[in-house]
């Protein structure tokens, strides 16, 4: 047998390994679903299981949703009276995709390709999982993966990966794995036999840090993980620190920019500022940052008024984007097959109203996810993922 079907067949049998144990784990804490409560007549009796996966420390992130939880419970309790809402942090997608399965998690978050596992996964016990929502982020239902690379790699083009070190995040990851591997693979590069060693590391932040850190060459993340690392580490990515001076400053800009003239490092990738007035000047100064050099100068009209330019320090970054993938969509919230049709229109309704009903309790999924909201959805938006997959044999 060659390598490259000894290296496929112990991935897969890890993955298997991996589901069953995840699975069991599930069995044993997940909080019971019963299929056989009666959520028309006898909600008293149900317990509706939500399941996350952690976008940080597991035991933190069920800290954080405790009011989101509470909050669910409280809307739902509306239509049915008794009804009981509980949380679910899986410490990896396979234990949300195995809890579907099982019916101990009755709603989930999921990557769509999790979620593809889950549906294949469901549809041979003939109660398919299905997609209820997709979440808005900047404004958008999709986003991209990036492979990304340390500077210090001499990596000039995703050719030049073959023979080096690449983390993943998950096997059950659209961004940290799926598209990525895509992309390697139409330039020539085989993850199972071209690379000199990848793994999965569980998550998109250690991706970015393995990296920086030295320990790998290059890594799949969404696009861009960068930004929850440039103010503990300013050199992560690209980026500018800049002198703006305003003339005759609006005074929505008043209360963020104290004084005329001030000083502000600002990165060359997209991300969120906690002041939105500083986003919006992001976005308005990047564009002719980009063509500037250190000492240079310029002006132009942004939201806070006439505003001058000046680039006191540029730098390159450690890590830079070696390249995008095509559009992903994103991530869902689905439900099992067999829950109640009518409790799933609620959970929509609930989600779908919440920005504008109680934006503190938004506020909760918009730090941890970076959701702005949400929409209806089904399984025929992701027919062409699907086909992604299978071609890939990853489905």
């Amino acid at each position: 047998m060659k390598d490259l079907n000894l290296s496929y067949y112990h991935n897969h049998v890890l993955y298997k390994k991996i589901l069953f144990i995840t699975f069991l784990l599930c069995l044993n804490s997940c909080s019971s679903a019963s299929n056989n409560c009666n959520f028309e007549k006898n909600p008293e009796n149900c317990t509706l299981v939500i399941g996350f996966v952690p976008s940080q420390q597991a035991k933190t992130l069920k800290d954080d949703i405790k009011p989101l939880e509470k909050y669910l419970q409280k809307e739902l309790q509306e239509k049915y009276p008794g009804l009981k809402v509980e949380s679910f942090v899986a410490v990896k997608y396979m234990g949300l995709i195995a809890g579907m399965k099982a019916g101990t998690v009755d709603v989930s978050f999921l990557a769509p390709f999790s979620y593809l596992l889950s549906r294949r996964d469901t549809e041979r016990i003939n109660v398919p999982t299905k997609p209820l929502l997709r979440t808005i982020r900047f404004g958008k239902n999709s986003y991209r993966a990036q492979i990304l690379a340390s500077r210090s790699s001499n990596i000039k083009s995703i050719k030049d990966l073959k023979g080096k070190m690449f983390a993943f995040t998950d096997p059950a990851s659209t961004s940290g794995f799926l598209y990525p591997q895509i992309t390697l693979l139409a330039e020539g590069i085989d993850y199972r036999t071209d690379l000199k060693n990848y793994a999965m590391l569980g998550s998109h932040d250690n991706v970015v840090q393995g990296i920086y850190r030295g320990e790998w060459d290059a890594g799949a993340t969404y696009e861009d993980a960068r930004k929850n690392f440039v103010y503990d580490f300013e050199n992560i990515a690209p980026g500018f620190k800049v002198e703006l001076t305003f003339t005759n400053m609006e005074q929505i800009c008043a209360d963020t920019f104290l004084y005329d003239t001030v000083e502000k490092n600002f990165w060359d990738i997209l991300m969120r500022y906690q002041s939105p007035i500083v986003d919006s000047i992001a976005q308005e100064i990047t564009p002719s940052l980009k063509n500037m050099e250190v000492g240079n100068e310029a002006t132009i009209k942004t939201i806070c008024g006439l505003t001058k330019i000046k680039i006191l320090e540029k730098w390159n970054g450690e890590i830079f984007q070696l390249a995008l993938t095509t559009p992903i969509p994103n991530d869902i919230v689905a439900a099992r097959g067999d829950l109640n049709g009518n409790l799933m229109e609620e959970i929509k309704k609930v989600f779908i109203e919440l920005p504008e009903k109680n934006n503190k309790i938004f506020e909760i999924l918009n730090n941890i996810y970076s959701i702005e909201g949400f929409e209806k959805t089904n399984h025929e938006d992701f027919l062409e993922l699907k086909m992604l997959a299978e071609k890939s044999g990853l489905l």
